[in-house]
């Protein structure tokens, strides 16, 4: 694809990837100019977790229920060198341009993706329904939770996934022990 390399706020060489995980506003021309755009966002924590019991790059070890394992997943996926990977980039840069101007017309949040998209269906007169979920994680063989983020891996999501916290209103802990006191009162 042909990006608008003032659009993106990092330095990059190649490909960002598939064109569909790409924010739109990065290409030189945006494909979805004159159409309504909706993104869904998810709690950057839950979203790290389910990126790494996710089928499509994930991790797929016999280890995979290992906190350890988990947590050092995780922190090299956020690292300077792998963070500016598609699949993990702050999802405020879907949303808004480097300017700070909104550039999607809806968000919806994954925790009422049903309702949300329902809701947004109902506004433009449009039957769609979505289907049965197929990307869940299979509470069998997928074990570990937010409730298993190490301090460590906590501040690397904190730092990566910051303006998402401020600008989607998702709550901030600063280490474990805030994660499990948040934990209990939902």
């Amino acid at each position: 694809p042909a990006y608008n390399r003032s659009a993106i706020p990092f330095q990059f060489k190649g490909s960002l990837g598939e064109p569909w995980h790409t924010p739109p506003h990065w290409f030189r021309e945006n494909p979805y100019v004159g159409s309504k755009t909706f993104c869904v966002v998810r709690d950057p924590y839950e979203r790290m977790v389910s990126e790494y019991y996710s089928k499509f790059g994930g991790y797929n070890g016999d280890d995979r229920n290992s906190v350890t394992v988990m947590n050092g997943w995780m922190k090299r996926r956020l690292s300077p060198q792998a963070k500016k990977l598609v699949h993990r980039l702050p999802q405020h840069l879907y949303v808004f341009n480097m300017e700070g101007s909104r550039v999607i017309d809806h968000v919806l949040r994954f925790e009422h993706l049903d309702s949300d998209f329902e809701s947004l269906m109902e506004r433009y007169g449009l039957g769609v329904v979505l289907p049965q979920r197929m990307n869940v994680r299979n509470a069998t063989t997928s074990m570990l939770t937010t409730a298993n983020l190490t301090d460590d891996t906590i501040q690397m999501i904190n730092e990566h996934y910051g303006a998402d916290f401020l600008l989607f209103n998702y709550s901030k802990v600063k280490d474990s022990s805030e994660m499990l006191t948040m934990m209990s009162r939902s």
